[in-house]
């Protein structure tokens, strides 16, 4: 029973995040001019596969694709108890049945690549959240669950670094999508593109909510390649927009300088 509450918990999470992106993808988001973006490769990813000359498409090819993920098998990376095998394979069953129905809708390919990676099926969470990329080019959950899977899970840093990006250009207000990108720059030996990559999402994002984590993470950074000086001013611009943390920011300027 805590495992299927988990399950629902995972759920309305996922559902959740969706709301908060696709509404605020109804407003008319300007473009981030982001540092070193794979152009070529993100255009590839939101080419959708299937495009005669004439640029129709094929819609053949697309129900082709989407039935070749649903056929695919559950196979368990590791044996849970059978209760709760049970209970994911229903979920998988259950969205698969809704997607055969209609290959277009949104939240059961973002439910079923979830539960696969649950699985430890990290291919199949793969190939669910493509295809999502192909028939909603422009949706954010997608790209960055795809982000999350080839950086940790995948291994593939420049597919990881590309996703993210996506993601950001649908949603520049999606602030996770750059501190995971930092970390993923962090530890993948790409230093150097974190500054740019969060000076354009704090330029882009005017509320303080989305600034602050971004300042934060800069400072941090700063702080971690030994900058005292702007790692301390960014630290400064931080209590100037929320005075309420003033003392705890503080004691970071402070071991900054001891």
């Amino acid at each position: 029973m805590k495992y299927i509450s988990l399950i629902l918990a995972i759920a309305f999470a996922i559902f959740g995040s969706w709301l908060v992106w696709r509404d605020s993808q109804q407003l008319a988001a300007p473009v981030v001019d982001l540092p070193n973006a794979t152009t070529t490769a993100a255009t590839s990813q939101n080419t959708p596969i299937g495009i005669e000359g004439d640029g129709v498409y094929e819609i053949v090819n697309l129900r082709e694709k989407a039935e070749h993920i649903l056929q695919r098998p559950i196979i368990f990376a590791s044996e849970p108890p059978a209760p709760i095998k049970e209970d994911i394979e229903n979920q998988i069953k259950e969205n698969t049945g809704l997607l055969r129905s209609d290959s277009n809708v949104f939240i059961p390919w973002i439910s079923l690549g979830q539960l696969r990676k649950v699985i430890g099926d990290y291919e199949g969470a793969r190939d669910a959240w493509e295809f999502v990329g192909i028939v909603h080019p422009k949706n954010a959950l997608s790209f960055h669950n795809l982000g999350d899977l080839y950086g940790s899970y995948l291994r593939d840093f420049p597919k990881a670094e590309m996703n993210y990006l996506i993601s950001i250009e649908n949603d520049n207000a999606n602030i996770n999508a750059y501190l995971n990108l930092a970390d993923l720059y962090w530890y993948g030996g790409y230093k150097d593109k974190i500054a740019d990559l969060l000076l354009a999402g704090i330029k882009i994002n005017t509320k303080i909510e989305n600034k602050l984590p971004l300042l934060a993470r800069l400072a941090k950074y700063y702080a971690e390649v030994g900058d005292k000086e702007n790692a301390t001013n960014y630290y400064k611009e931080i209590i100037y927009l929320d005075p309420a943390n003033a003392e705890i920011i503080q004691q970071e300027i402070d071991r900054l300088h001891k």
